[in-house]
């Protein structure tokens, strides 16, 4: 019966995590595509990060609803809520792991109250980020930072050099900045960026999410 369902939706290719808290299953995602696909480890690291915003997302919303002040309090939250779970909608309809970095970063993007937001993915063999999906930047800066090397002048390379979030409050007044990172941050119109290293359970850094301000 199973079987003859993922037929019918053309399924052909199924990713799943399960949630579990205090040794119970609470909750699971799932990615469908309608092609055979080899899911990688940062596949299930991703999926597995989204689940666990989404569910930290609806755990605190229940804890704080008895101290909510007002309607207009309760409404700001609750938008922050249904836009962490349309992530496991927008994976299931869109059903391939593009929509699923491209939702990461609007649901980021949204709960930062930011501009623009990017995730990139570690290539191992040159330990370099490569962009996978963006939004805020000029065409010309997405292409410059195509690739970013560990350590270099800006907040993702910092970040991939420390394994640690680096915050930008001001990219003018940031020292450890290149002019050439500093000119694309100028042409993209960013004033202020943080990014933050995606670890898997094991420790690893399998890439970073970051997400960029136009006004202070």
């Amino acid at each position: 019966e199973e079987k003859a369902a993922f037929a019918a939706a053309k399924i052909r290719s199924q990713l799943s995590v399960a949630l579990s808290k205090m040794g119970k299953k609470v909750a699971s995602f799932s990615v469908d595509q309608t092609t055979p696909r080899q899911w990688t480890p940062l596949d299930i690291s991703i999926l597995q990060e989204a689940a666990e915003r989404t569910w930290s997302a609806v755990e605190r919303a229940k804890a704080e609803e008895a101290l909510r002040e007002s309607e207009a309090m309760l409404a700001k939250e609750l938008e922050d809520t249904k836009t962490l779970q349309k992530i496991g909608s927008r994976i299931i309809e869109e059903g391939n792991v593009q929509a699923l970095y491209e939702a990461l970063i609007n649901s980021a993007k949204d709960l930062m109250r930011a501009d623009g937001a990017s995730i990139q993915i570690l290539q191992p063999e040159t330990d370099q980020l490569l962009l996978a999906a963006s939004q805020g930047f000029h065409p010309l800066s997405a292409e410059f930072w195509k690739y970013v090397a560990a350590g270099s002048g800006t907040s993702c390379g910092k970040a991939l050099e420390t394994t640690a979030r680096v915050v930008v409050p001001d990219v003018d007044d940031w020292n450890e900045i290149s002019k050439k990172d500093l000119d694309e941050y100028h042409r993209s119109g960013i004033v202020a960026t943080q990014s933050t290293p995606l670890i898997s359970r094991s420790g690893k850094c399998l890439g970073m999410m970051s997400t960029h301000w136009k006004r202070v």
